[in-house]
C-alpha cells in the first residue's frame, strides 16, 4: 500500500519550525538577557549595601543629617568609610531630603547637589535603588572606570525613619564579567535547548506523518477495494477479491469469505486465497467452525488463536503445521449479517489485535454492500432473462398465430428470422444487435394482422385498391410495435423491409444506403424464401433459380453485397443438406 509522499511535507515542516524556534530563540535571548543582567545588579547592590551600611549606620546613631552639614560626626563617618573604599568601591556618599550631599569619601562634594531626584526620592520612601551610568559623570581628579554602578539605600537615623539615602559607586567591570560569562552560558543552554527542541518537533513531525501516511495508505487502498468491489456484479468475482484482500490486509497466509445461505442460515465456504501461491479456490460447502459462527451470529469480530493444523478439518485445505491466529469479522448491512472474511496467518502464536481488526471490518462491510448489490443483479438478471424468455415464446406463438391465417406462408417467419441471422453474421453485424434482427425478421408480416383475409388469400393478382391495402402493413407493424419498448430494436425491419435498393419500394422510397442495413439484408432473405416456397398462385422454384434471380436483381432491387454474403451462407447450407441427404 503506498502512503502519501512524506518529503516535502516534512522538509516544509523543518523549514517552517526553524523560522519558528529562531524567533523564539531570539525572543527568550533578549529576555533572558534583560532579567540576567538585572538579576546580577540586585545581587551586587544588595551585596553593598549589606556591607557598608551597617557601619555608617552606628557611627550614624542619635545624629540627624542637618548635624552633618556642620561637620559634627564627619570625623567619625570619615573613619567608617576609609576601610570601606577601595578599588572596586570608588565612592560613599550621603544624601538629605532635600537632594544636598551631607557627606561624601570624595573632598569638596559637601553642600552639592543631586540631579537625579528620582532615585533619591525612592530611596526615601525605603526602596534600595541602583543605576548604570558613566564613569565619566564622576566629578575628580582620580581617573573612573568605562561605566559604574550607583546605589542608592535608605539610612535609619533616628526615630528609626530614613533621614539619610546612602549612595556608594561601585566599578561596573566585576558585575559586567560576571554578566557576561552568566549570558555565554545561558546562551549555549538556551541554544543547546533549541536545537534539541527543534530536532524533537521534527522527531514529533516524522512519527505523525508517518501514522498520517499509515492511515492515508489504509484508507486510500480500502477505497481502491471498494471501487474494484463495487465495480464488478459477479458474484464469485466479489468473494475471490474480498479473500484475497483480507490476507492482504490481515498480513496473514490465508483469506476466506464465507456466506449465509439458505433458510437455516448455514455458513457456506464461498472463496479461499493462498497468498504464498497467489491462488484462489472456489467452494461451495458448509464451515462448522465456533469462530466464524460466533462473528456470524453476534456481528462481532472474533480474534482467536487456534491449535495445530487447524485449516485441513475446517476448510479442507492443505495447510502446514504449527498454530495459526484467526481473525474472523461479520460482514454486515444495516443490523442484519450476510457472511464472515476472515485471515489466517500460520504459523503464528499471536492473536490478531483490535487495531489489526479495524481494516478487516472496514473491508468486509464494503465487500458486504458489494456482495448484495451482485446477489441483486444476478436475480435481476435472471428475472430479465425469464422476461426475456417469455417474451420471445410469446411472439414465436403470435407469428405462428398468424401464419396460420395463409396456410401459404405457414413457418415462413421461423425460417426467415433464422437465415436473417446467418447473413447479418456473415457480414458481420455486431452480436448485440443478433436479437432485435431476429425478433424484427419475426415479426415482420405482424401487420397483416390489419389486412383483410380475402386480400391475403386471393390466388390471383391484387386489384389497385387492394395492393393499396397491403402496403400499407409495415405501417401498420411498425405503430404496432412502437408501443412495446422491448422491441423498439426491431423497427428497421418492419418499417423497411419492402423499401428496394433503387428507391422504387414502399412505404416510402428510400434507396441504398438510406435503408438500414438490417432491412436490406431482409429483404434478400424474405424474396429467397417466397420464391422457394409455394404459393397458391404459383409453385416454388429450385434454390439455384432463385438464387439467379436475386443476382439478377442486384443493384435493382437488393443491396450487391448483401447479395454476395447471402450467396455465401446459402452455398454452405446447401452443401450441408446434400451432406446429410447421402448420409
Amino acid at each position: 500500500m503506498a502512503g502519501i509522499p512524506r518529503g516535502n511535507v516534512l522538509l516544509q515542516f523543518a523549514a517552517l519550525s526553524l523560522v519558528v524556534v529562531a524567533a523564539l530563540g531570539a525572543a527568550l535571548g533578549f529576555l533572558g538577557q534583560r532579567i540576567i543582567a538585572e538579576r546580577i545588579q540586585d545581587g551586587a547592590a544588595a551585596t553593598v549595601v549589606d556591607t557598608i551600611r551597617p557601619p555608617l549606620e552606628a557611627s550614624l546613631a542619635g545624629v540627624d543629617a542637618r548635624t552633618l552639614l556642620n561637620g559634627v560626626p564627619s570625623e567619625r563617618l570619615s573613619e567608617a568609610t576609609d576601610a570601606l573604599v577601595s578599588d572596586q568601591t570608588l565612592l560613599i556618599r550621603l544624601w538629605d531630603r532635600e537632594g544636598l550631599t551631607v557627606f561624601s569619601t570624595r573632598e569638596g562634594d559637601a553642600g552639592s547637589g543631586f540631579l537625579g531626584q528620582n532615585e533619591l526620592q525612592r530611596a526615601f520612601e525605603g526602596e534600595t535603588v541602583h543605576v548604570v551610568a558613566r564613569g565619566a559623570e564622576m566629578a575628580g581628579d582620580a581617573p573612573a572606570p568605562e561605566r559604574v554602578l550607583r546605589v542608592f539605600s535608605p539610612v535609619g537615623t533616628a526615630g528609626g525613619t530614613p533621614e539619610a539615602v546612602l549612595e556608594i559607586v561601585q566599578d561596573y567591570t566585576p558585575t559586567a564579567s560576571l554578566i557576561q560569562e552568566t549570558m555565554t552560558t545561558f546562551y549555549w543552554t538556551l541554544g543547546g535547548g533549541l536545537v534539541l527542541a527543534w530536532l524533537a518537533l521534527q522527531g514529533a513531525a516524522w512519527w505523525s506523518t508517518k501514522n498520517v501516511s499509515r492511515l492515508y495508505a489504509r484508507l486510500a487502498y480500502l477505497f481502491r477495494i471498494g471501487q474494484d468491489l463495487r465495480s464488478s456484479l459477479d458474484l464469485s468475482e466479489v468473494v475471490a477479491q474480498t479473500a484475497r484482500d483480507a490476507a492482504i490486509l490481515g498480513q496473514g497466509q490465508y483469506g476466506f469469505v464465507c456466506l449465509l445461505e439458505g433458510e437455516s442460515q448455514e455458513l457456506v465456504l464461498k472463496a479461499t486465497y493462498d497468498h504464498e501461491k497467489g491462488s484462489i479456490g472456489h467452494h461451495n460447502r458448509n464451515v462448522d467452525n465456533g469462530y466464524l459462527l460466533r462473528a456470524a451470529a453476534t456481528g462481532e469480530a472474533v480474534s482467536a488463536r487456534l491449535p495445530e493444523r487447524p485449516l485441513r478439518a475446517v476448510f479442507g485445505i492443505r495447510a502446514s503445521e504449527g498454530p495459526a491466529a484467526l481473525a474472523s469479522v461479520p460482514m454486515r448491512i444495516r443490523d442484519r449479517v450476510i457472511g464472515v472474511a476472515a485471515a489466517v496467518r500460520h504459523p503464528s502464536v499471536q492473536a490478531f489485535s483490535p487495531a489489526e481488526l479495524a481494516p478487516l471490518q472496514e473491508l468486509a462491510d464494503q465487500a458486504a454492500m458489494a456482495i448484495e448489490q451482485a446477489s441483486l443483479f444476478a436475480k435481476v438478471r435472471s428475472y430479465a432473462s425469464d422476461l426475456e424468455i417469455s417474451y420471445d415464446t410469446t411472439l414465436r406463438a403470435l407469428m405462428a398465430a398468424l401464419d396460420t391465417k395463409d396456410a401459404a406462408t405457414e413457418g415462413h417467419s421461423e425460417r426467415v428470422a433464422r437465415l436473417t441471422v446467418a447473413v447479418a453474421r456473415e457480414i458481420g453485424v455486431p452480436e448485440e444487435r443478433m436479437l432485435d434482427i431476429e425478433r424484427g425478421a419475426l415479426l415482420h408480416d405482424v401487420g397483416k394482422i390489419g389486412v383483410p383475409d380475402s386480400v391475403l388469400r386471393k390466388p390471383n393478382n391484387l386489384n389497385r385498391k387492394e395492393w393499396e391495402a397491403m402496403q400499407k402493413h409495415p405501417l401498420l407493424a411498425g405503430l404496432m410495435v412502437s408501443k412495446v419498448g422491448f422491441l423498439e430494436g426491431a423497427m428497421p425491419i418492419l418499417l423497411y423491409h419492402h423499401e428496394r435498393y433503387d428507391g422504387s419500394g414502399y412505404p416510402f422510397g428510400l434507396a441504398q444506403d438510406k435503408i438500414p442495413l438490417e432491412a436490406r439484408i431482409f429483404a434478400v432473405v424474405d424474396a429467397y424464401d417466397a420464391m422457394t416456397s409455394e404459393r397458391p398462385y404459383r409453385k416454388a422454384v429450385p434454390p439455384e433459380e432463385a438464387l439467379q434471380e436475386i443476382r439478377a436483381n442486384a443493384g435493382i432491387q437488393f443491396d450487391p453485397q448483401v447479395v454476395v454474403a447471402f450467396e455465401g451462407v446459402i452455398h454452405r447450407l446447401l452443401i450441408v443438406e446434400e451432406d446429410v441427404q447421402a448420409a
